[in-house]
């Protein structure tokens, strides 16, 4: 166009007043910009392009983010970096819609965003690049009197997130802050509960623990499930009860949360601890707590018995400690037999109701 030319215009006059009306054309002008930066054979000409067609595409992007928010029910295709996958990931319903277009404002956020349609080597590397500034700014070497630490935010949080499922297993070669951290955050748990944007953030957060990128496996994954209440926990404390190699603790600990979610039809997740007689915690000079104790003790609970009722001691009437599974043990073996014996009576009369 003659504008573009005149861009590489000997006179500074033309030159000047060329870039004030592309500026002006905003989006406009990007139909030019953008062919004339990578190929016009005059070097000055390429340079002013270059200087204004971040301010056109930023144009552009805020004209088709008003579009795509406009389009409430989705009648519309819409052409933005990263929505076909986040819908994908998060789906459309709702505020997703607006928590899509934040992502997008983002501007820390925004290279990561467009490359989650990019090949695998690209996008690993944006976020790489992200989750190394994400590192620096969270976790400086030096902090100056007076200054806050910087919280990661929705956003951050989010995108990242976003561009670990598309890596899967890919992504645990990372360097930087860990993702795990970033959910656990405040403002991410704070979003998370609200009403408008769990819809969203829940089936997100869940495909991202089902990707595999986290290097803590089965205990993170649970520890974030329980943490953030999704309706998906109990299938993540089923994995870590039937996981091998994971210490007793962490099982013990497993099988207290299932039981504090209550229901019955949680039952067959706690039978495979039942035969289990790993030492939990040992007690000096009594009888030590194993893991068949705590699965006892977690499946009376979930049908509301008490585990006194079938020989249980209590070392603290608390009911805060309800659900401690050390506040549980057995006075003998015999007890704990006993025990046992009384728990398949019960089996049997629920069986036959």
């Amino acid at each position: 166009s003659t504008l573009i030319k005149q861009l590489g215009s000997p006179e500074y006059p033309k030159r000047a007043t060329a870039m004030r009306e592309l500026r002006k054309m905003g989006r406009l002008a990007l139909q030019g910009l953008a062919p004339a930066m990578a190929n016009h054979p005059d070097p000055e000409v390429r340079f002013r392009c270059e200087l204004l067609l971040p301010a056109a595409t930023a144009d552009d992007l805020e004209a088709r983010m008003a579009a795509f928010l406009a389009d409430t029910d989705g009648h519309y295709e819409h052409d933005l970096p990263g929505w076909d996958t986040f819908q994908q990931l998060a789906g459309h319903e709702g505020d997703a819609r607006s928590l899509f277009a934040q992502l997008l404002r983002s501007e820390p956020n925004r290279p990561l965003l467009i490359h989650l349609d990019q090949p695998r080597p690209q996008l690993a590397q944006a976020l790489a690049s992200r989750m190394v500034e994400l590192q620096a700014i969270m976790y400086p070497r030096v902090m100056r009197a007076g200054t806050r630490r910087y919280l990661p935010s929705v956003e951050d949080t989010v995108t990242v997130l976003l561009a670990e499922i598309q890596l899967g297993k890919n992504a645990e070669s990372v360097r930087g802050v860990s993702s795990n951290s970033l959910v656990m955050h405040t403002p991410f748990r704070k979003a998370f509960a609200e009403e408008k944007y769990r819809p969203t953030l829940e089936p997100l957060v869940t495909r991202w623990l089902d990707s595999g990128t986290r290097q803590m496996g089965e205990t993170w994954a649970m520890n974030i499930a329980n943490s953030l209440q999704l309706a998906d926990t109990p299938r993540y404390i089923e994995r870590v009860l039937r996981a091998p190699q994971l210490p007793a603790t962490t099982k013990a600990t497993a099988a207290t949360h299932l039981a504090r979610r209550g229901g019955v039809e949680h039952l067959p997740k706690l039978k495979i601890l039942l035969q289990d007689e790993t030492v939990v915690r040992r007690n000096p000079n009594q009888e030590d707590i194993q893991l068949r104790d705590v699965g006892l003790c977690m499946s009376l609970l979930l049908v509301g018995k008490n585990p006194t009722a079938v020989g249980f001691l209590a070392q603290s009437p608390n009911a805060n400690r309800k659900y401690y599974y050390w506040n549980y043990r057995f006075p003998s073996a015999e007890a704990r037999q006993q025990a046992f014996t009384q728990w398949e009576q019960i089996v049997k009369a629920m069986e036959n109701k």
